[in-house]
Formats: structure tokens, sequence, C-alpha cells
């Protein structure tokens, strides 16, 4: 799946450099499998929250892939991330961000989970869902005409 994810990920971002591609795509199959969180909802949100760009930061100081915010999940992370600036590592990121999502119950209350991670219970909240389900419809529709030549790497 490594090699589906990476392809879509470029197709998505051709900014984003290979190697950093590559370790996002890693980071969404690693951290499915360690905290059980289908990889597609884990695709989607870093495709949300920063378009597959490691190295953004938000006004709100919400760091690179999955724009994890250090001050509010330094602590919930910190045997994982030493430091602030680890958030800047592609694969760590998905990992620390997949580990929040988990926390927050992606698995049995997905919606409200989202919301908490957006940090917006409201109408803005409420919005985020909605993008992140497109996204993972986006990337089915996608998988659904591109699976075999992803898979080859083609």
């Amino acid at each position: 799946m490594v090699k589906v994810f990476l392809a879509y990920i470029l197709l998505c971002q051709p900014n984003v450099g290979q190697r950093d591609a590559h370790q996002i795509a890693k980071g969404i199959v690693d951290a499915s499998i360690i905290y059980k969180v289908n990889p597609r909802v884990i695709l989607a949100v870093a495709q949300v929250e920063s378009s597959f760009r490691p190295h953004i930061v938000s006004q709100k100081g919400a760091i690179g892939v999955m724009q994890i915010r250090w001050k509010v999940h330094k602590d919930n992370i910190s045997d994982l991330a030493y430091n602030r600036r680890d958030l800047f590592h592609p694969y760590l990121n998905v990992i620390c961000g997949t580990r929040i999502l988990k926390q927050y119950g992606i698995n049995k209350h997905f919606r409200r989970a989202l919301m908490k991670y957006f940090g917006d219970t409201g109408w803005r909240g409420r919005a985020y869902v909605r993008k992140v389900i497109k996204a993972i419809r986006e990337f089915d529709e996608w998988f659904k005409f591109h699976k075999e030549e992803a898979k080859r790497g083609d």
C-alpha cells in the first residue's frame, strides 16, 4: 500500500519531494497498523490539514503533514517527538497525528474525533468533517481506476 499512497500523494501535491512523499506514505501504512486506524482516514486528514506539505506551519503553530500543535499535544506524544522540531519529520508527524486521532476515538466516534482533532465542535468542525469525508471519497474514486498502476509504481 505504500506505493499506492505514494502515487496518490505525488498526484495531489507534485511539489512534495519523492523522499518526503515516501515518508508520508510509509507513515500512513505503519500508523494504520500500530494504532488500527483506517489508512484512508489518515491519508484524508493529512490531505485536508496540509495538502501533504511536511514543512508547513499554521498561524496557530500547527506543524507538518498532520498539523500538530506541540503546545496542545506534547504530553500525548512526548515519547515519540521529543521536541517541536521533531514534528517536521513527515513519518513521525503522521505517526503522532494518528496517535492523537486514536486517542480521540476515531474508530468509535468518527465525526466527534475529527471535530476534536480540528479543535472545533461547531459548524467549522462539521465543515472539516465533510472535507475529510470528501477526501476519502476522492481517494477511493482514484484508487478504483488506478490501483493496478499504483501498485506497480508506474
